[in-house]
């Protein structure tokens, strides 16, 4: 039945003027981007909430009466929170910002401490406070927070406007009488009764434990483990990633974090099937955000967009300095292959030995370039690079350029692609010489820099340093990538 013509008009009045409220009242919203988001992820990557003191919040929860003292400051709640990213919380500062990513307990040395990765666009950085939480505690404690610049500045920084990395370091002995118990949760102000708009959790804290006592290490002195910087392929490079994780895995590597930004579906295949087995770990990352306004060429803005990769591999570090002696920070397209027979475990091992058994902080490997254009065969599938291409540069890459190196977990403070930018002591390193034992191998399609000719394209030599395990693992991808529904080798 239809409507009369007057009721007809009064109907679309109605959803006309409805449509229009709507509109007006999403147009009033701030479109400010610091919001507090909680990812929540379908597949079991490390979500950005696993950052917030969740168990802090629930204590204060179910033991309000443990929290009734009065303070003048209060612990912020999710509510409070400025976000900048999904992953970043905000703290406004004079003519610039603070990007808080995480906190993370740090018991190694003599006085036990709290370390945060920060980004700052402000130069000098300005004082900065860490309000330490603790349970059973309403009143935080407050203490000057010493940065860590987490680059070097003879590499052209710090430079104002530009998100600078460093490393807060907020030394945590509680003041007398209070017992002296690890802290769970932590703000960074600007002024030491300064009220808070960012928390974090102390990640690997003791809850309530007292921190005379030796904390618990969950660490294998000899275990390794391998930080991936981060994964933005829009492309699909499964099978790449297929072929250089389980040659890792052979080389008995222990775990493998892996740091995502954006990614092809079929790459997340692969690495939720890797997370199921227990040997990737995999955190979304995102980038804080550059709204300084900084005019910058592309070359300088290049150069400097290499300190966001400092951020994933602090973050791998101190969530690892209790799990893992040894850290490696590769690309995809790079591998360091042990002796024939041997892993990299034993091939560490065997280089302490030759140092009578002295401590180093990271043990460095030359660059061997392996280019597409350089082989005269293959020695298994084209579309398996790493292990068909057999044809090396017969020279290693000059001292000190494209190096990579294990990181010893014991002592390094922050961590670079490279070297160790700084330790406990002053940073000590143990070469590997060109010839041995162990070759850090470097895939690329072009020469350096995308020239067109180079050495490394004409002398060459034929090694074949992955033979001892080019059967098993050519096999071990093509089941993985039939059980995955990928695209196989051949």
């Amino acid at each position: 039945m239809r409507l009369p013509l007057l009721a007809q008009r009064r109907s679309i009045f109605i959803i006309i003027s409805v449509s229009a409220l709507f509109f007006l009242t999403w147009l009033s919203q701030p479109k400010h981007t610091h919001i507090t988001t909680i990812i929540q992820d379908p597949i079991p990557f490390h979500s950005h909430s696993r950052l917030l003191p969740f168990r802090f919040w629930n204590h204060r929860s179910v033991y309000p009466e443990r929290y009734k003292d009065s303070s003048c400051m209060k612990c912020p709640g999710i509510s409070d929170l400025k976000y900048a990213a999904a992953s970043w919380q905000w703290l406004p500062i004079v003519n610039g910002s603070v990007y808080i990513y995480g906190a993370y307990w740090d018991p190694r040395f003599e006085e036990p401490l709290v370390r945060i990765l920060v980004y700052c666009d402000v130069v000098p950085l300005p004082k900065l406070y860490c309000q330490l939480w603790f349970p059973n505690d309403n009143e935080p404690q407050t203490v000057l927070a010493t940065p860590v610049y987490g680059w070097k500045p003879e590499w052209d920084g710090p430079t104002m406007g530009v998100n600078e990395p460093y490393i807060l370091t907020c030394s945590c002995r509680r003041h007398p009488p209070e017992k002296e118990i690890a802290p769970v949760a932590v703000s960074v102000v600007t002024a030491p009764c300064g009220d808070a708009t960012n928390v974090l959790d102390i990640q690997n804290a003791p809850f309530n434990v007292d921190i005379n006592k030796k904390t618990r290490s969950y660490r294998n002195d000899s275990s390794i483990a391998v930080c991936l910087k981060w994964l933005h392929y829009r492309n699909d490079i499964s099978g790449r990633l297929v072929e250089w994780l389980q040659l890792i895995k052979q080389f008995e590597v222990n775990k493998v974090y892996i740091y995502i930004l954006r990614i092809h579906q079929n790459i997340r295949k692969v690495l939720k099937y890797y997370v199921e087995q227990g040997f990737v770990v995999v955190t979304e990352i995102d980038h804080p955000p550059q709204i300084s306004g900084l005019q910058q060429s592309k070359s300088d803005r290049d150069f400097r967009d290499l300190r966001r990769e400092l951020l994933p591999l602090n973050d791998c570090l101190y969530r690892n300095i209790l799990r893992h002696a040894w850290l490696l920070s590769i690309d995809l397209d790079e591998i360091i292959v042990p002796p024939p027979n041997e892993t990299l475990s034993s091939m560490i091992e065997a280089q302490i030995a030759n140092r009578s058994g002295r401590a180093f902080d990271a043990l460095v490997f030359r660059n061997f370039f392996v280019l597409d254009g350089a082989q005269k065969d293959l020695a298994g599938p084209s579309k398996a690079r790493i292990l068909s291409h057999t044809w090396r540069a017969i020279v290693p890459s000059p001292a000190g350029y494209m190096i990579k190196s294990f990181a010893n977990t014991s002592s390094v403070i922050a961590m670079h692609n490279h070297l160790p930018i700084s330790c406990h002591t002053p940073c000590s390193f143990s070469d590997v010489p060109p010839e041995g034992p162990g070759r850090l191998l470097h895939f690329r399609e072009k020469c350096s820099y995308d020239t067109k000719d180079c050495p490394e394209l004409h002398d060459v030599i034929k090694e074949d340093n992955l033979a001892s395990w080019r059967v098993t693992v050519l096999k071990e991808i093509t089941h993985i990538l039939r059980i995955l529904d990928l695209e196989p080798l051949e």
